[in-house]
């Protein structure tokens, strides 16, 4: 059962502490993944700022269109002129948030593979397998973290291997 400390972390945070993965099935079966790890030197508030710039379009065009009715009905404000200082606002927080974030984001460590189940290649498929394997290795050592298996310094020093192997040569 989660703790209440472990879903405010997972919500903060988001799934992973070190970055995040997507896969996605494409038309005609063409599978692909891909593994994002930020830099484990980073710290939690810009790891958040980071995860957060990667949603902050939909937060902030979500919050405009909440904000407007309501703002405009209680500041008698014309809808026009409020849309634009809210936009305003939230283009400058968005680049507030982007700068903050910067040293993540110029640190980061990027994989990506695909597999077309028409012509597979073989290189292809090694590639996947790669990608895959570095998602499911930061994944148990994300889940040994959470059971208590291991410490945050065994942690970090996992995380921080697989970062460098990631990185451009």
């Amino acid at each position: 059962m989660a703790t209440l400390a472990r879903l405010r972390q997972k919500l903060l945070d988001g799934r992973y502490r070190w970055g995040h993965v997507s896969r996605r099935s494409g038309r005609y079966g063409a599978t692909s993944i891909r593994v994002v790890i930020y830099p484990p030197h980073s710290t939690e508030a810009e790891r958040r700022c980071a995860r957060l710039v990667r949603f902050w379009p939909w937060l902030a065009g979500g919050g405009i269109a909440a904000a407007v009715p309501v703002l405009g009905a209680v500041l008698d404000v014309p809808v026009p002129a409020l849309l634009g200082a809210l936009v305003l606002l939230a283009v400058f927080a968005g680049i507030a948030l982007g700068r903050f974030a910067a040293p993540v984001a110029s640190g980061r460590a990027e994989l990506f593979a695909t597999v077309s189940a028409l012509s597979p290649q073989e290189a292809d498929r090694e590639r996947y397998a790669h990608v895959a394997e570095v998602a499911e290795a930061l994944h148990a050592a994300e889940e040994q973290l959470d059971g208590g298996l291991i410490g945050w310094d065994w942690y970090r020093a996992l995380w921080a291997e697989r970062h460098r192997d990631c990185l451009p040569r």
